[in-house]
């Protein structure tokens, strides 16, 4: 698969190369206990798709703004990997000018986006069963990931921001442990689940960053060609090292005939440490340490909780209502660490995130006339408490603490039989998202005063989160004669309305002067495709099949979401969804 053409570097991107085996070993040494190990080994490579720029915003507040205009004007020599075509294009604001006359899935980055990654995982599962009422599980689990990215953050060839030729290292270890007592009393009429957890991750980040090589702020000579040397840039590479603590309960009990209460309660305890790691590559700077000797910690303890009620109506139709609480971890921002007037290391945070929701549905399984169908429905209202956003501000990527968000929302899920050969399927979701309060806090090192900036944002609109999707289908079967197999033919359409891809839209930097939108025109446009597939099941009874499928039939061009430099260097960037594609699948089941 290639989803795009990179004409700065004449590559390929948005290849794909995945090869991935899992293995299952069963163990019954007694009738009443069953052990299950299961492990798998992925690699995958290729290149994961480039970013495109879009924008560059020069008619903006001081810096950093407006840095990327400012740095890459016309009419002057600048370096990189092809400095002579470089210079033909004229200085970025032309770049993009005469980027956007050229076909769609046409991209100019001068680094590919390359993707190499390594997943082992483990997972053992004991099971004792004591009695018909009563079983015993245990829940063992490893799982190690490490990924090596090369990207182009700011989607051009110009290297506004760059990422060190090595691309970004991501690392995650992560050992679990869980026991599990279950079982049911009085009659069967009461269920219930009991349990602890403990989890230990550490979640590694190590990346090279610089901005404006080959600009007029760095000289391009012949000794340094791209205008500055990478490893003088700015080098993140830190761990976060979580432990995480359980102690969890849920219990069904049937109340009357067809109607059920269930509740359920998890305690959960959170330690989190953070430290640079000290490898001899971290500059002596302001705003980048290692080795710091107490790394910086956050304890937390938040609950959990569920409460439902269900009444089976009919044998097929369940009506339900459910109220649940929950949280999300904090954390730290490993790029914006600064250096306060003491010497003590402030390292900005994030909090829990804390969210409350009540949810109203049915679950059909029956008919509708004569035909048969499935129909599943909701309604939910979601509220949640310092909402963890992602923004890009001051010179780096921030988890932010959006006071409040709320999230109210439909979904419909339905199949209809209309023959025994056309099957109908039909999932839409209405999703209204918006902050009442948008107000969010970060720390970040401000260059220009040498000094630490706590920066208040107030964000919105709420961003990747489309107000329509929804997708609809027909499948045609039908079975060969002389047990040849069977034939499936299907027709989908999907379609979904605009995004922002930014929570800085419309959004405004509070101290010092109310500056803003931080990052306006971040909004994508929807998009409607449509997919067909034909499939061959059990060929001659083997087991085996094959199909035939095309995405994207239409080849519309389309855009799925995008990275909002606009409140760093003054740029916004699209990824860009998937031309059309055609492919083959083999498959056998044994």
């Amino acid at each position: 698969m290639v989803t795009s053409k990179n004409v700065y570097l004449n590559v390929a991107e948005g290849s794909l190369d995945n090869r991935n085996f899992r293995g299952t070993l069963l163990l019954t040494p007694l009738d009443a206990l069953q052990n299950t190990t299961t492990v798998q080994y992925g690699r995958e490579g290729g290149d994961s798709g480039a970013l495109k720029i879009v924008r560059a915003n020069v008619n903006c507040p001081p810096a950093p703004s407006c840095i990327a205009a400012e740095l890459f004007p016309p009419d002057v020599p600048t370096g990189g990997a092809y400095p002579t075509k470089l210079a033909s294009y004229n200085g970025l604001v032309n770049f993009i000018a005469m980027e956007g006359k050229q076909p769609f899935w046409d991209v100019w980055n001068d680094s590919d986006d390359g993707h190499d990654a390594h997943l082992k995982e483990a997972v053992n599962k004991t099971v004792y069963t004591v009695s018909d009422d009563l079983s015993i599980k245990n829940i063992v689990g490893y799982n190690n990931v490490v990924s090596r990215d090369r990207i182009d953050a700011d989607g051009s060839p110009f290297q506004i921001l760059t990422i060190g030729p090595e691309g970004i290292l991501y690392s995650t270890e992560q050992y679990s442990e869980e026991p599990q007592l279950a079982g049911t009393a009085i009659e069967k009429r009461l269920s219930y689940l009991v349990g602890g957890y403990y989890d230990r991750d550490n979640e590694g980040e190590n990346e090279l960053l610089n901005i404006g090589c080959g600009s007029v702020a760095f000289a391009v000579t012949p000794e340094t060609p791209a205008g500055c040397e990478l490893p003088e840039g700015f080098r993140y590479n830190f761990v976060n090292a979580e432990e995480s603590r359980a102690l969890y309960g849920q219990t069904t009990y049937e109340l009357v005939d067809n109607l059920r209460a269930t509740a359920g309660y998890r305690e959960t305890w959170e330690d989190i440490n953070f430290r640079y790691v000290d490898d001899g590559s971290v500059p002596e700077d302001a705003h980048q340490l290692a080795g710091v000797p107490l790394p910086p910690t956050l304890s937390e303890r938040e609950p959990s909780w569920t409460l439902g009620l269900d009444y089976q109506l009919t044998p097929g139709a369940l009506l339900y209502i459910a109220q649940h609480g929950g949280f999300r971890a904090g954390g730290f921002n490993g790029t914006s660490t600064v250096e306060t007037n003491t010497g003590a290391t402030n390292i900005d945070s994030f909090k829990p995130e804390v969210a409350r929701d009540l949810e109203l549905g049915i679950k059909y399984a029956g008919r509708l006339g004569e035909l048969p169908a499935r129909i599943n429905a909701d309604v939910y209202e979601e509220r949640v408490s310092d909402a963890q956003r992602v923004v890009y501000a001051g010179i780096a990527l921030y988890t932010v603490n959006a006071a409040e968000a709320q999230v109210r929302g439909f979904e419909l899920d339905t199949l209809i039989n209309l023959t025994f050969w056309l099957q109908a399927g039909l999932d839409y979701a209405y999703t209204d998202a918006r902050y009442p309060d948008g107000t969010a806090h970060f720390t970040q090192f401000d260059a220009a005063t040498d000094a630490i900036d706590n920066s208040t944002v107030i964000l919105g609109p709420y961003g990747d989160a489309p107000r329509n999707t929804g997708s609809l289908y027909l499948r045609v079967a039908h079975d060969l004669p002389n047990s040849l197999g069977q034939l499936v033919v299907r027709q989908d359409i999907y379609s979904q309305t605009y995004l922002y891809y930014t929570n800085l839209a419309a959004s405004v930097n509070v101290p010092p002067n109310g500056i803003g939108p931080l990052d306006p025109d971040t909004k994508i446009g929807g998009y409607t495709l449509l997919n067909a597939s034909i499939e061959w099941n059990d060929i001659l009874g083997s087991g085996a099949h094959i199909a035939v499928y095309v995405r994207n039939m239409l080849n519309r061009q389309y855009e799925v979401g995008g990275v909002g430099l606009g409140a760093v260097v003054g740029v916004d960037s699209v990824i860009l969804g998937t031309p059309r594609m055609a492919g083959l699948e083999l498959g056998l089941e044994f």
